[in-house]
């Protein structure tokens, strides 16, 4: 089993980069710094101030989770595939924020809430399942997700709210320009320029 161990290197490491929230993390993924400036590899759940992920890694597969803490893997551009566990309810605010080379995701079948900016600015992302457990989608969730063009859905341009929310949230689509289909019958659109500068929709 390992244990922890202190350093005193405070310095990014070479080839990751740097995270600025709490998040869980996995001895074979992630090198912390925690909260006094020195490194920490850790086998067990831990929070820290800021952190860093390896520029290598792909792919990621979260295997127990209930909630993806605030900003977990905000601007990894480098990231292609992140799985996402049965178990998880919640993804906080900026989870996902920036994260470019993601192009689809499966969000499960628990999830109930998407928190704010979770996952904007994922300009690479076409395609995500959203479970019709999901009943609350914070603002600007996925503004400026231009290629976004599929939500549960295998029409391009097609966006299919899932049944369990009622409320559609402010910027929560702006500038999602790829979609050009979006059915709203079900839902009331509660916030201000929730589609705002989604100039593809020509249904509604």
């Amino acid at each position: 089993m390992y244990t922890s161990e202190w350093s005193s290197t405070s310095s990014k490491p070479e080839g990751t980069t740097y995270q600025g929230w709490s998040c869980y993390l996995d001895l074979d993924r992630y090198l912390i710094t925690g909260i006094n400036g020195y490194n920490s590899i850790r086998n067990y759940d831990y929070r820290a101030d800021y952190y860093y992920i390896p520029t290598s890694i792909q792919r990621v597969t979260i295997t127990v989770d209930t909630t993806i803490p605030y900003g977990a893997f905000q601007n990894c551009d480098f990231i292609k595939s992140i799985t996402i566990p049965e178990t998880t309810t919640s993804i906080a605010p900026f989870a996902f924020r920036n994260c470019t080379g993601l192009t689809e995701m499966n969000l499960g079948t628990a999830l109930t809430a998407i928190g704010r900016y979770a996952f904007s600015v994922c300009t690479g992302l076409e395609s995500i399942t959203v479970p019709d457990t999901v009943t609350s989608i914070g603002t600007y969730a996925f503004d400026g997700c231009t290629a976004l063009k599929r939500m549960n859905s295998t029409t391009d341009g097609e966006l299919v709210l899932p049944e369990g929310l009622t409320e559609v949230t402010s910027y929560v689509f702006q500038n999602c320009t790829a979609i050009t289909k979006v059915n709203l019958s079900k839902v009331t659109v509660g916030g201000t320029y929730a589609f705002r500068g989604c100039r593809g929709i020509v249904e509604v």
